[in-house]
């Protein structure tokens, strides 16, 4: 691999014997705790020269911890958390590390290890506080230990602004291709994204995008055979989905996870057991959409459900609130786990919140407005009805022998033509056709038995116009209420006899309805809409509004700015 971001590294080496490579099995080997097992967590939040101490690094590290000793089969006697060691200390923890599975070894034991690192890199070397420990030495003291089955989780980052941006200068450091020199049996190697990718880190998820996602994996979302065990390839292939469509929207930009595997004698290696939990969380078959699940303020997960079977997440017992994003709106739940229960998430047990709720109560932070999906486009269509101005206009039609022929080919029938594109949470830009009153006069000129000749004097009008739409959603994405202002060009065509006029004028027009969509992308539009609107302009300078209040109803086809 040429030169590439010293990102965060997830590297996960596994190894048995006596079997055929991974490429040929199907089969997941169930490793059960053995007596060597340990894990050596490192969290370090400070930064070297030059950077910004990390938020979550620490966080990622205690949260890797609890899933090892809750769902992973470690001992918690034999799982050690460094909280910002500096380099002796780390070298000094691999040295006893190396002893006692040596020990292990000579009794001719399994000796299984997973080590994990949260913190930064630059170049090609790691910052340990004020120390710097190079990439080479660190992968030559973690191949060098004598274990059967290993398992290395690196994650080097560097803070950015919104997204904290993980990993600062290009190196060939310990990345997903580096396995393939190895001669060590037994190497998987993940990492939170490629060579030519920043990894990131998210202060409304409380971590990093990439762990966040592979522990809600072990915990179960993985599990895509449902056979209560999620192996090596199944959390890979949901961290590579899920942290590809969270970091879609950053501004950093996509990130690709890797996974590079060497095992001999393996088939696909079991990670976590989330069925032997002793609480589970259970979303039920026929939920479906965005859910986000808290636990005294931290986020715990934040994942897609789809409808069609039920998913099972391992949770400790205690209380929780999950908050469901739906096509139909957002919607809030209480949740209580308990010892030796498997608790089932139901929709109908839910209670209907706004996004301003959701957002006061920090819900919404795990999913903000430029990651999660929102309304993009809209197109509308309605029909209605409005009243008919008198004025001097019409007046003088009068004093002339013209009589108005109300009702006539559809003088109070309207028709409304609009496209919106939402530009923040609340306000979006629109484009609309309209049309406003048509008039239709006659007078007789000449009325005989023999013969009745009539002069007729017709216009219609409408307009085309931009504007400006503010709207809430107090009861979810189902129902829209918005005001809007607009100006635009209104247009008239005349007719009097055979003698045809255009005229043109300006049009003021302001709105207030409201959306119902029952279903994600169709619905109805209701609205009532007032127009200033002097168009139409006698020779003795009358002007004739043709603007009046008009209530309309009508279809509405909105897109999405994400699937």
């Amino acid at each position: 691999m040429k030169r590439e971001a010293w990102m965060r590294w997830l590297v996960l080496a596994l190894l048995t014997l006596h079997a055929a490579p991974l490429a040929a099995q199907d089969a997941v080997v169930q490793a059960g705790p053995v007596p060597g097992t340990y894990a050596l967590l490192i969290g370090s939040n400070p930064g070297g020269q030059g950077q910004t101490a990390l938020h979550h690094a620490q966080d990622d590290a205690r949260k890797m911890a609890a899933l090892l000793t809750e769902l992973g089969h470690f001992p918690a006697a034999h799982t050690k958390l460094l909280l910002d060691p500096d380099k002796g200390t780390l070298l000094g923890a691999l040295r006893e590390l190396r002893s006692v599975l040596q020990a292990h070894r000579d009794k001719g034991e399994q000796a299984q290890l997973v080590f994990y690192y949260s913190g930064h890199a630059r170049a090609n070397a790691l910052h340990l506080g004020n120390d710097e420990l190079l990439v080479s030495e660190l992968r030559a003291r973690l191949l060098e230990l004598p274990t059967t089955l290993t398992v290395i989780v690196m994650d080097a980052c560097q803070s950015g602004a919104f997204s904290q941006v993980k990993g600062a200068a290009p190196t060939a450091a310990f990345s997903y291709n580096s396995v393939v020199g190895l001669q060590t049996q037994g190497v998987a190697v993940m990492a939170s994204s490629s060579g030519s990718e920043l990894s990131q880190e998210s202060d409304a998820l409380g971590g990093s995008y990439f762990t966040h996602n592979l522990i809600v994996g072990l915990r179960g979302a993985g599990d895509s055979d449902r056979n209560g065990i999620v192996s090596l390839s199944e959390a890979y292939h949901y961290a590579y989905d899920r942290t590809l469509s969270a970091t879609a929207r950053t501004a950093v930009g996509e990130q690709h996870v890797t996974l590079e595997t060497a095992l001999v004698g393996q088939g696909d290696v079991a990670l976590t057991y989330p069925a032997e939990a002793r609480a589970q969380l259970v979303l039920s078959s026929e939920l479906q959409g965005d859910v986000l699940i808290e636990h005294s303020g931290s986020v715990l997960a934040e994942l897609h459900k789809v409808k069609g079977s039920a998913l099972p997440l391992a949770l400790p017992a205690g209380a929780y609130t999950a908050v469901l994003r739906q096509p139909r709106g957002l919607f809030e739940c209480d949740l209580t786990l308990r010892d030796g229960h498997a608790t089932p998430l139901l929709p109908t047990a839910c209670d209907a919140i706004s996004d301003d709720e959701a957002r006061t109560k920090g819900y919404l932070a795990a999913a903000p407005d430029s990651a999660r999906p929102h309304e993009e486009w809209g197109f509308e269509l309605g029909f209605g009805v409005s009243g008919f101005k008198r004025d001097a206009y019409t007046k003088r039609l009068t004093d002339f022998g013209f009589a108005e022929q109300i009702l006539a080919e559809g003088s109070f029938l309207r028709l409304q033509i609009a496209a919106s594109r939402q530009l923040a949470e609340h306000l979006s830009v629109l484009v609309d056709f309209r049309n406003y009153d048509a008039g239709h006069y006659r007078r007789d000129l000449q009325s005989t038995p023999e013969q009745e000749v009539i002069e007729r004097f017709d216009w219609s009008t409408f307009a085309l116009g931009a504007g400006l739409r503010a709207h809430t959603d107090p009861f979810g994405d189902a129902l829209r209420l918005y005001a809007q202002l607009g100006v635009g060009l209104g247009l008239a065509h005349s007719k009097l006899g055979s003698h045809a006029e255009d005229y043109a004028g300006p049009v003021l027009a302001g709105a207030a309805g409201m959306f119902y969509m029952p279903w994600r992308t169709f619905g109805f539009v209701f609205q009532a809409t007032y127009a200033y609107a002097p168009i139409l302009r006698n020779e003795l300078d009358e002007v004739h509004d043709s603007g009046n209040l008009a209530l309309a109803i009508g279809l509405r086809y909105r897109t999405w700015s994400q699937p």
